[in-house]
């Protein structure tokens, strides 16, 4: 990157390789500091830069950290300069002038913002601060957007950043708001449900994931197919709301969070070996660290994955409109979903039942079928396809688990040492017979 040197104490300017807006740096006392100028004019940035270290010089650090601050919130409101890192920072922290979400909903808004800062490094690196985006900027950023996502994720991303430009008016000097003049776009005209998988593309699923995939990301889809769960309600699951000896699942899915209502879902033999694979000591926290911590900040990474999964496994996501011939998603992680639905309705489990796993969408639902029995739920678990059951990995499993047991059991009976012997000499045994199978049929 290139450097304007300066004298000594002084601070230095330099720009980021592709960026024509100049940064400040400066030290005191060993801390380097710096500061995005917000302007590409190297007399405005060596105004800034002054004034970025004057109060270096007569005051202690912890006093100059303090001025710092005000000093650069003064000269945003003055000069109508807040760079898109910083943006965010300031909005989060207005919350009387702005909107509220849960914990999720801020983190999928922080990452929405953290695309448009690095749409305009990539794009447009001479355009540094909110006040230097225009209405042919915006729509250029939505319309890249439309290109991988529907109506109704562009509306968001233009309400979100209308909202934005709105809170941070005053502080970033901002005259007007390019995201207000953009018009919505019509939701229903472009929207098509995922569609359900068949059977044949849920085993192609299984098998893909079964040798294709690493653990966390299998479980991820195993959690969708046996549960029915949401995509943020799996990847957020916490070992907390599972009950392995009572093989439930009780969690608070995030549509219906506002009912305070919890879903009980019982845990399916095949996602039950999934679950077991984690050791007991380490089930705290999310029972996706990885995913979890993808879902809560960059969000797009999640749906990369799951569209990388299915079509992995041979499905196609996405398919033409016959409307207006643009690409639109087909399937995806709500696809399991439905297809949970479905095998549950084909093999006559009673709606109230289904219902009640899934999820309500509205306080009269959830009232209407809140008198299901614990016992009643379990009705769902024949209908559900074990999909390795007859696989010799889903026999091995099967067979460890079974003499995981039964060793347990022989502990807690307190064999003799002669006891011992004798299981001893059975093992011998049976591995003697074992090793007299022919290798291809074992």
């Amino acid at each position: 990157m290139k450097k304007g040197r300066r004298k000594k104490g002084s601070g230095t300017l330099y720009r980021n390789k592709g960026s024509a807006v100049w940064v400040a740096q400066w030290e005191m006392n060993g801390r380097r500091f710096r500061k995005s100028t917000g302007t590409s004019v190297h007399k405005e940035a060596v105004k800034l830069l002054a004034e970025f270290v004057a109060p270096f010089a007569s005051r202690k650090e912890e006093e100059t950290v303090k001025a710092l601050s005000a000093r650069v919130e003064g000269l945003h409101k003055q000069a109508g300069h807040l760079a898109f890192d910083e943006a965010w920072t300031v909005f989060a922290g207005r919350k009387a002038d702005r909107t509220i979400g849960s914990e999720r909903d801020e983190a999928l808004y922080a990452g929405r913002w953290r695309k448009l800062a690095e749409w305009m490094k990539e794009n447009h690196p001479e355009k540094a601060s909110l006040d230097q985006l225009d209405e042919e900027t915006a729509k250029e950023f939505l319309s890249a957007v439309f290109d991988t996502s529907t109506a109704k994720t562009y509306n968001e991303f233009r309400g979100l950043f209308a909202q934005v430009w709105e809170v941070l008016k005053k502080p970033a000097g901002l005259d007007s708001n390019p995201w207000k003049a953009i018009p919505k776009k019509p939701v229903k005209k472009d929207t098509i449900p995922q569609r359900k998988l068949t059977d044949e593309e849920l085993q192609a699923l299984i098998r893909h994931l079964e040798t294709e995939c690493a653990p966390e990301l299998r479980l991820f889809f195993l959690l969708g197919i046996y549960t029915g769960q949401r995509s943020n309600d799996c990847a957020l699951l916490e070992w907390k709301d599972i009950d392995l000896p009572a093989n439930r699942i009780r969690c608070k899915p995030h549509k219906t969070a506002q009912y305070d209502v919890k879903v009980r879902i019982p845990i399916h033999e095949r996602l039950a070996r999934e679950l077991e694979l984690t050791p007991p000591d380490k089930r705290t926290g999310y029972v996706l660290p990885t995913i979890a911590d993808a879902f809560l900040t960059r969000q797009s990474t999640v749906s990369r994955w799951i569209r990388e999964t299915f079509e992995g496994a041979g499905i196609e996501t996405y398919a033409k409109t016959s409307r207006n011939g643009r690409k639109v998603k087909v399937v995806g992680f709500h696809s399991l979903r439905h297809s949970f639905v479905s095998i549950c309705a084909l093999a006559g489990v009673p709606l109230s039942i289904v219902r009640e796993i899934v999820g309500h969408t509205n306080q009269r639902m959830t009232e209407e079928y809140a008198q299901v029995e614990d016992a009643q739920l379990d009705r769902v678990l024949p209908a559900l396809p074990d999909f390795d059951k007859d696989s010799a990995k889903g026999r091995r499993q099967k067979a460890l688990k079974a003499f995981e047991t039964a060793c347990k059991g022989l502990l807690e009976a307190g064999l003799t040492s002669e006891d011992w012997r004798v299981v001893g000499a059975l093992l011998a045994q049976t591995d003697k017979q074992r090793k007299a199978i022919p290798a291809a049929s074992r």
